[in-house]
């Protein structure tokens, strides 16, 4: 006898007949139900007949859209089991197109992308569960912009890098994984803004620290992955290595002056004579490499190198203004 959860009246009807209330069994197989619904009008060939819904979209009831609704609503139970039930039930009869048809029009898909980000970011539990999660998170980024935006949404970069920091070398690889993939798929704006945080949570001492000089050594995989990571680093640099020095702006001039000052020791520099002092900083700049040395921003306006090469020396000068000094050329004779 099936349960009472199972059964639902809902009310019939069709043209030039009198409407019918039933008692409609869910799990009752849906020609069935047209069958019943069919003698009772004592209408022949049931086989002729479908139902339709008569409020909102008037689609039609299929056995597929009706077991799309269960499991949209079962991987969405507050009871634990019903969900583990549902999600296992999806995986199985999600392989069939129509079906996939009927759950993704209730936007099913993007409750997945909830549901698998949920245990991406939940603190660790288990590995096979994490790993994968990130598995068909990175497949859905790489299928289609709107799923690259729901995860972009949903995941959390700073649990991407806790992941990278794990020993399970698995987890490690599949997070790298999904990194470069929001990486390659992103736009101009937001790969830069996903650099910019990367850079500020300083990524490479992690991959420096929990890949590359771990105890195991880097598999094919995640050797990939990293040169990957390379490339679209590099690339993203490409647009300064491609933009020349604007001579005529203060800023960029005070980034270079600023270079050669984390450089050379200045405390006596304004004390000497325009003359004087002008000679001295075309001599340090000539230490530092640069061909034109009374303008030294010359140098920057070719492309290649253009404000990249500024970039890097002045991150370096910043940085470790110790080892610049240690590291500057000799004068030239």
């Amino acid at each position: 006898m099936p349960q009472q959860k199972d059964i639902v009246k809902i009310a019939i009807q069709m043209p030039g007949a009198y409407p019918q209330l039933i008692q409609l069994d869910q799990k009752k197989p849906l020609s069935a139900v047209i069958k019943e619904v069919c003698d009772g009008w004592n209408l022949p060939g049931p086989d002729n007949y479908a139902l339709q819904y008569a409020d909102g979209v008037q689609t039609y009831i299929t056995e597929s859209g009706r077991c799309a609704e269960d499991l949209y609503k079962g991987i969405q139970s507050s009871d634990s089991g019903v969900r583990c039930d549902s999600l296992k039930e999806l995986a199985s009869v999600s392989t069939d197109v129509t079906f996939a048809q009927e759950f993704i029009s209730r936007d099913g898909h993007l409750l997945l992308v909830k549901i698998i980000a949920g245990f991406v970011n939940a603190k660790p539990t288990d590995a096979s569960i994490q790993q994968v999660s990130l598995d068909i998170l990175e497949s859905m980024v790489l299928s289609s912009h709107s799923l690259f935006l729901q995860v972009k949404q949903e995941v959390t970069m700073e649990r991407l890098i806790a992941h990278l920091q794990v020993t399970n070398q698995q987890i490690q690889t599949k997070a790298m994984a999904l990194l470069m993939a929001l990486l390659q798929t992103a736009g101009d704006s937001d790969r830069q803004d996903m650099f910019a945080f990367l850079n500020k949570r300083n990524l490479r001492q992690y991959i420096y620290k929990n890949i590359i000089h771990s105890s195991g050594s880097v598999q094919d995989e995640m050797a990939h992955y990293l040169y990957v990571l390379q490339s679209v680093t590099l690339n993203h640099l490409e647009p300064r290595m491609r933009t020349p020095l604007d001579c005529y702006s203060q800023e960029q001039r005070d980034i270079l002056h600023g270079l050669r000052q984390a450089a050379f020791e200045t405390e006596s520099e304004n004390s000497l004579s325009h003359e004087r002092r002008r000679s001295l900083c075309a001599k340090e700049f000539k230490k530092l490499g640069f061909s034109n040395n009374s303008n030294p921003g010359q140098d920057l306006v070719r492309t290649p190198p253009g404000l990249l090469a500024l970039d890097t020396m002045y991150y370096f000068a910043a940085r470790y203004p110790d080892c610049l000094q240690q590291v500057r050329p000799g004068e030239q004779q």
